[in-house]
This record gives C-alpha cells, sequence and structure tokens, in this order.
C-alpha cells in the first residue's frame, strides 16, 4: 500500500489540469509497468488518458471501471509535505485518489483476474470540464474494446467527504445532475459617467438578471432544477470615471434529466433576451461543460447492494441524488452503468476546497470494497 501512497502523493504535487494531463498519464503508465508487468496498456487514449486491459481466455462480457485523472485550477492552501507545486492547480477534488484507486485495482486484478471478464481499467481526463468521457467513447482504439455493448458494464467511485470513511453510498435511478454552463455577454453603449443618461450600460439589468435567473426555477415551478451565478464582471477594474459598455455573466443550470435542462436553458435565454432587448441592449450567449445525467442503473445498483451486504460493507441508500454533476453520465448513457460514493471521513473539508486532501487511509478501502464488488457482480 505504501507504493500506492507514494504514488498519490507524486500526483497531488504534480497536478494537471482537464485536457494536459502529459505527465499525469505517464506516471500511471510508469506504476502499471512497475507493478503489473505484463498487461495490455492502451496508450493516449483522448490523448491524455489510458487504459488498462485485464483478461485471461475468451471472455463473454465487459467491465470498466473509471478512474479522472485531473485536477483543478485552483491554488492550493495546505501545509502538506506533499502539496501542489504547480502554481494555481491543486486535487481539491480527490482524483489524485481515485487514480491511486485504479492503479491498486489494475495489480490486483492483473494478478487475480475476474474470471470470464474483460476488465477495462479507464484512466479517464477532463472529467472537470466534462469533455474527456464523450472523448474517451469516441477514441475508435475504445471502442475496439467492447466485444458488444449489451453485455458492457461501467463502474465509477467518488470520494465524498462529510460521509463515514469507507461507507459506501448507492442510489438507484438518478445520482447526479445534468447540468451546462452558460455564458452571456450583454453589450449596451457606454460613456462618461457623470452622464449615464447619454450611456446605455448593461450593468443593471445584469445585475437585475441575477435574481431573475435564481428564482427562475421556481417561477417555473420545476423542482429538482438549478441556476447558479457564477460570475459577473462590467467595465474597467477599479473605474469612477466610465460608464461601462458591456457586461459578462456566467451561471451553471442543472436539472435531474435532459429534457429538463434544455427547457431551463431555453427558459433564461428567452428570459435573457426579453430583458436585453427591452433595455436596448444586444446580447450574445456560448454554452461549455454540458454534463449528461448520472442515471445509476436499478439492476446493477440492487446487485451492488446485495454483495456489498453479504460482505459486511457499511453502506447507505440515498433518497435523493448527488447536488453536482459528473462526467460519467456519458458512459451510464452508453452502457448499463453504477456510480458509487465512497465515504472519505465526516470532518473533511469539501470538494474543491484549497484545503482539500484525500486521505490515504481510504485508499485500502475503497480497493477492498471495490474489488470484491467487481469480483461478484
Amino acid at each position: 500500500m505504501h507504493q500506492l501512497i507514494a504514488l498519490r502523493h507524486d500526483l497531488h504535487t504534480h497536478p494537471e489540469v482537464s485536457g494536459f494531463e502529459h505527465a499525469t498519464h505517464d506516471r500511471i503508465v510508469a506504476y502499471l509497468r512497475a507493478n503489473a508487468p505484463g498487461i495490455e496498456i492502451i496508450e493516449h487514449l483522448a490523448q491524455t488518458g489510458l487504459a488498462a486491459v485485464i483478461s485471461k481466455g475468451s471472455c463473454s462480457r465487459t467491465l470498466i471501471y473509471r478512474a479522472d485523472t485531473d485536477a483543478l485550477p485552483i491554488d492550493e492552501q495546505t501545509d502538506l509535505p506533499y502539496a501542489s507545486t504547480t502554481p494555481a492547480t491543486m486535487h481539491a477534488c480527490g482524483h489524485d485518489g481515485h487514480t491511486a484507486i485504479a492503479a491498486g485495482l489494475t495489480t490486483h486484478f492483473a494478478a487475480n483476474p475476474i474470471p470470464d471478464t474483460r476488465l477495462i481499467v479507464l484512466f479517464q481526463p477532463a472529467e472537470e470540464i466534462g469533455t474527456g468521457a464523450q472523448a474517451v467513447l469516441e477514441d475508435p482504439r475504445f471502442t475496439e474494446l467492447i466485444n458488444d455493448p449489451q453485455t458492457t458494464r461501467a463502474l465509477a467511485i467518488h470520494n465524498l467527504p462529510g460521509y463515514p470513511m469507507g461507507q459506501l453510498v448507492i442510489r438507484t435511478g438518478p445520482m447526479c445532475p445534468a447540468s451546462i454552463g452558460l455564458r452571456l455577454v450583454l453589450t449596451g453603449v457606454g460613456g462618461h459617467s457623470s452622464q449615464p443618461q447619454l450611456a446605455r450600460s448593461p450593468l443593471p439589468i445584469a445585475a437585475s438578471l441575477v435574481q431573475w435567473l435564481i428564482e427562475l426555477p421556481k417561477r417555473m415551478g420545476r423542482a429538482n432544477t438549478l441556476i447558479t451565478v457564477t460570475h459577473l464582471s462590467a467595465g474597467i477594474d477599479s473605474n469612477f470615471g466610465i460608464t461601462p459598455d458591456q457586461a459578462i455573466m456566467c451561471a451553471t443550470l442543472r436539472a435531474m434529466r435532459s429534457d429538463q435542462l434544455e427547457a431551463l436553458l431555453n427558459h433564461t435565454l428567452q428570459l435573457a433576451t426579453r430583458l436585453a432587448q427591452d433595455n436596448r441592449l444586444t446580447i450574445e450567449h456560448t454554452t461549455h461543460e454540458h454534463y449528461a445525467a448520472t442515471i445509476n442503473d436499478d439492476d446493477l445498483a440492487q446487485r451492488v447492494l446485495e454483495i456489498a451486504n453479504a460482505h459486511n460493507f457499511d453502506c447507505r441508500v440515498l433518497d435523493t441524488p448527488m447536488p453536482w454533476s459528473e462526467d460519467f453520465g456519458r458512459f451510464t448513457e452508453t452502457f448499463p452503468g453504477l456510480l458509487l460514493g465512497i465515504g472519505a471521513g465526516e470532518s473533511l473539508p469539501h470538494l474543491h476546497a484549497n484545503t482539500y486532501d484525500f486521505p490515504d487511509e481510504l485508499l485500502e478501502k475503497a480497493i477492498e470494497s471495490l474489488s470484491t464488488i467487481m469480483r461478484h457482480l
């Protein structure tokens, strides 16, 4: 286990953001070559991802285990001896731990393959921007690994601060919402701040739009939908003499189903366009980071719960979905799949906090639980 801990610390020290996981890729390959010699490794999937393929003899089914490898553009504020040495980049979501777990599972199953099963351990890039899963699924070298989508299952795990250490968190049906990032640019006419009547500042309209968007899901009467305004800017920084001619707003829209998300996006654009036109402003929009809803397969979830209970694992069945989105939704669109949570401890900082660190003691617990579940699926 000390080798896996060393790998995680190395990854934590040298994080890379989505789409730039080049050195991360090389570190994982080096670890697998040293600790699971002889296995098939497909490098540079979706450019910076890779897959380890483990099988023995003919196989009638395929099991995909996915781990995410990318870090976040956050400046780490810890005093850890292995803290990030990359400016404004850190593993604040625990993907260093997810990667180490997947590496541990690879070495375990390389020595003890699952009968009649082709196991694909996927190290996926770019989860944090919602493009990595789709890029992997579109890579011909990955699709060639899938003998039959009907007999393929996909599994992933995410660490959960706030839950007891090692507790498995299971849910059938919707596990994580669909989401999309929306960027709005409102443009008017600038001028001297002493004569605002001669200008058409977009700033008051943008400020009104913030509150309108926050309240829109409720006005629509849509449960399980959410709009969060994440950015608002206008004018020149620390300026007092110029009325701004442009305002930029960013928001994240979430819904539990893709059709609900589309409706929410359409209503948002209609509202923003009407407000802009009523106030003689032009408006442009772009969308970003589109996540599909992660929908857990009912049969797979029930089977995992049965296995976990049979082996006396601590389990919790969720009544409601997680609030955040997950790129794994592209896999659950394609194959029957299951995203599990695993408790990382009740007193840890929350995910994406600049003080977060994946707990080393969770590695062994996660590998024990997952290897047992995967072997008995």
